[in-house]
């Protein structure tokens, strides 16, 4: 899959987040910018991928987010005091 901008790594704690609510499978909050606009919806998260290149989160419904391009989720952002996840 091509990348139209380089990956920015995000926080450990922020992939612990997205595998709570994967665990939960219940609906959550989602912000986050497509083509220049915040926009928010309401998702249930099945799993998480790391591709090599990316980390994305993967909806109930087969849709796969990058997680640097969410703004929150659930009001946790994907940035904060760390240079990503180095595991």
């Amino acid at each position: 899959m091509a990348h139209a901008d380089k990956y920015k790594p995000v926080n450990c704690d922020f992939v612990d987040v997205v595998e709570h609510y994967a665990t939960l499978r219940k609906e959550v909050k989602l912000t986050r910018i497509i083509d220049g606009e915040t926009q928010s919806s309401i998702i249930k998260i099945k799993t998480w991928v790391n591709d090599g290149v990316g980390e994305y989160l993967i909806t109930s419904e087969g849709d796969r987010i990058r997680m640097d391009h969410i703004q929150t989720l659930e009001g946790h952002s994907p940035f904060g005091n760390s240079d990503g996840c180095h595991v």
